[in-house]
């Protein structure tokens, strides 16, 4: 996010014209999700759409290591290696292919598509669902029956689908596609990981599993903060959301949690975690590391 709003701002300086969030960027102790949505606000207000899926765009090909442009979404087989992956998306998709039945889908909010890349170069075949509207998750039910691994794109995809950026869109009501994330992670459990906790569908499904009293589904939030009182002060809103799941026990907060070194080292004991029985049921997990 820090990156695209860098790079808008080197581009449409217009759209701040007091410098505000130039500022903003260099401070630790800003929410760099609120910038991110103000600057895109601001600039689909000023410039259009067109120029928000531009940066969107220059973004995504930042990652390309083949000549000229992908072909396509870039997920062609024969692209696949032309992609730069950090350690974390190649830690994620050797965790999976370990065990794809039991992360059947990943929903995620990113636009690119590097998590279908990791996974392919894992070994684990991919099914795509662009969601921007409302409309439920297609397949929810048949992923985890014959080994391919549903990935939802909730927040709109960087080829040939619009992406959606600003407070209005992401808070826009779609209780359509809000019921499907809760059917798909049921009672199972979801392993939130690079997300910040915006206020969109996302946490408003958790909210929802938050007041169904019958609900079991276990929540592993991995914060990316370490600091107790950031967390508390950044993701407040998020954990006022999740009060029911946090007092019956059902939400797990972990701290520090850098994916880039954490899954790579993850990555070669999972089978062993999953072959000794393990209770974890996870049925989604969210995003990739901050940037």
């Amino acid at each position: 996010m820090k990156g695209i709003v860098q790079a808008g701002l080197a581009q449409f300086g217009d759209v701040d014209p007091d410098q505000s969030l130039l500022r903003a960027l260099e401070s630790s102790a800003v929410d760099l999700g609120e910038i991110y949505r103000i600057f895109m606000g601001r600039l689909i207000k000023f410039r259009g759409r067109s120029a928000a899926d531009g940066l969107v765009r220059d973004a995504v090909l930042a990652a390309w290591a083949g000549n000229g442009v992908p072909t396509g979404d870039g997920t062609a087989a024969a692209e696949n290696a032309d992609w730069s992956l950090t350690d974390g998306l190649i830690g994620l998709g050797e965790i999976i292919a370990a065990n794809p039945e039991a992360f059947s889908v990943i929903i995620t909010t990113n636009f690119d598509p590097l998590i279908e890349v990791a996974l392919a170069r894992a070994g684990v075949q991919t099914r795509r669902r662009v969601v921007t509207g409302d409309a439920p998750i297609a397949n929810d039910t048949t992923a985890s029956v014959d080994g391919v691994v549903e990935v939802v794109y909730v927040h709109g995809f960087w080829h040939q689908a619009p992406t959606m950026h600003t407070p209005e869109q992401l808070m826009y009501s779609r209780p359509r596609l809000q019921t499907a994330i809760v059917r798909t992670i049921g009672n199972a459990d979801a392993l939130v990981v690079g997300y910040g906790g915006w206020d969109d569908v996302v946490t408003g499904a958790l909210e929802a599993l938050a007041v169904d009293d019958g609900a079991t589904a276990e929540v592993m939030w991995c914060f990316y903060e370490s600091d107790e009182a950031v967390i508390q002060a950044r993701h407040r809103t998020l954990l006022g959301r999740v009060g029911r799941l946090i007092i019956d026990g059902l939400f797990h907060r972990y701290s520090g949690i850098d994916c880039h070194a954490f899954f790579p080292p993850l990555s070669p004991r999972v089978g062993d975690i999953f072959g000794r029985g393990s209770s974890c049921r996870p049925r989604g997990a969210e995003g990739s590391s901050p940037t």
